[in-house]
């Protein structure tokens, strides 16, 4: 279904950028933490940094909360999510999958062991088996020290348009390429606020609640 047409004849297509504490206008719909296996009971919703390791003791979770920007019944034409690496434990490449959440879970009392407090992941720990899809959104492969990884969620973020209610946000894993490794990146809480995840969502359909400049 296509959304207004231009003059050309052209479906109009939105971009929103969605960052927290910038854009768009502040934007305040993030969230994000560190489920770590050697600090199960631990709660790291404020970390200033998510963490993904290869072998899968560490891994990180973030949402974006789409519903008071894009409309309902909007085709999503692209959706990027882009981290900024701030840190490798060895020069070792690494595959950042990202895998759709299906249990509802609380920024400020997530951990390893639970989704929120008094509930259990369904899966069992660190958001495991039942907890999230088996099938990922998008992955990443690389290997550097500092600069943006960029995973495509497309499928994702067109799930979360379609039915806000499925938008338990994304698990990010490392796996294996050549080795064991740990990665660091900014989290929605990192003080220099340009250097926070970022998801970028482009979109057919009506204009977006708080509207930006069309695409195209």
């Amino acid at each position: 279904q296509l959304g207004p047409a231009t003059a050309s004849g052209q479906a109009v297509l939105y971009t929103i950028h969605f960052q927290a504490g910038l854009s768009p206008d502040g934007y305040g719909g993030a969230s994000d933490a560190i489920l770590d296996y050697f600090a199960t009971t631990t709660n790291m919703g404020s970390h200033p940094e998510l963490w993904t390791k290869s072998d899968g003791w560490q891994r990180s979770l973030i949402r974006f909360d789409l519903s008071q920007h894009i409309p309902a019944g909007a085709t999503v034409v692209s959706a990027t999510l882009t981290l900024r690496v701030l840190g490798q434990s060895a020069a070792l490449a690494t595959r950042l999958a990202a895998y759709p959440v299906l249990q509802p879970w609380i920024e400020n009392q997530v951990t390893w062991d639970q989704a929120q407090q008094g509930v259990s992941w369904w899966g069992g720990g660190g958001c495991d088996g039942a907890s999230h899809s088996g099938t990922e959104t998008g992955h990443a492969d690389f290997g550097f020290s500092s600069g943006d990884v960029v995973v495509d969620v497309t499928s994702a973020a067109q799930s979360w348009v379609s039915d806000p209610s499925t938008n338990k946000g994304l698990l990010l894993k490392g796996e294996f390429i050549s080795g064991g490794v740990k990665y660091r990146y900014a989290s929605s809480n990192y003080p220099s606020w340009s250097l926070r995840p970022i998801l970028v969502v482009t979109y057919e359909g009506e204009p977006p609640i708080a509207t930006p400049t069309p695409t195209s």
